[in-house]
């Protein structure tokens, strides 16, 4: 909890084993009137933790984008019978969502999974996005090639497509508001993209009360 009295959530990689522990901090924090989640310097990860974290902020069934690959077929295992990365991207809506606003942080550094969690929020108006352009570097591969010489190719296998037609890959994810992060602020301590931040939430609209249902008596 921020001394403003936002939640601020940050982790360094979209591993399964974090992610899941991001999501149990989140459930600290779902009565937070906003919410900062810092993804500065966060490289990426799994696609399956990417999307297990965007199900917590989606409390109605809601279309994410699609992905793109080279065989125009959903990647799945076990002779296809299971998909594993489908071609809608979508979430099915969570009742117990997070609904206040949201406020994420990106640099350079920001990668991948990162990209993808942050440029599906921004692209649906579930988030707004402060810091400085992202990586530009989302598309996926499944596995390495062998090539002659004993070495191994990663190649891209999988790529993704936003809900307002952008693809991430070569521009990066381009924040709301951009506010770099400045070797004077470093120099003294000055963090002036969460600041950013927290102002930024100040202005976005609250979270609207949840409606409680009534029962009718007659008499």
């Amino acid at each position: 909890m921020l001394p403003s009295g936002y939640g601020y959530l940050r982790f360094t990689q979209w591993s399964i084993g974090l992610t899941t522990r991001a999501i149990a901090g989140l459930e600290t924090l779902k009565k937070t009137p906003g919410l900062v989640i810092d993804l500065r310097g966060n490289p990426g990860g799994s696609v399956y933790a990417v999307n297990s974290m965007l199900e917590k902020f989606f409390a109605k069934p809601t279309q994410l984008g699609r992905t793109t690959t080279r065989s125009g077929r959903p990647v799945s295992m076990f002779l296809g019978t299971v998909d594993i990365i489908k071609l809608e991207r979508d979430v099915p809506g969570d009742p117990d969502a997070y609904r206040g606003p949201v406020v994420i942080l990106v640099d350079g550094l920001s990668a991948s999974g990162s990209e993808l969690f942050a440029g599906t929020m921004q692209a649906t108006g579930r988030a707004k996005v402060v810091g400085e352009p992202s990586c530009g570097c989302l598309l996926g591969f499944l596995g390495y090639a062998r090539i002659p010489g004993g070495a191994e190719l990663a190649y891209s296998e999988v790529g993704f497509v936003l809900t307002n037609g952008k693809q991430v890959e070569g521009e990066g994810v381009i924040p709301d508001r951009i506010v770099p992060h400045t070797l004077e602020d470093l120099r003294v301590a000055r963090d002036r993209p969460l600041e950013e931040a927290q102002a930024l939430l100040a202005k976005m609209k609250p979270p609207a009360p949840a409606a409680h249902a009534t029962q009718a008596t007659t008499q």
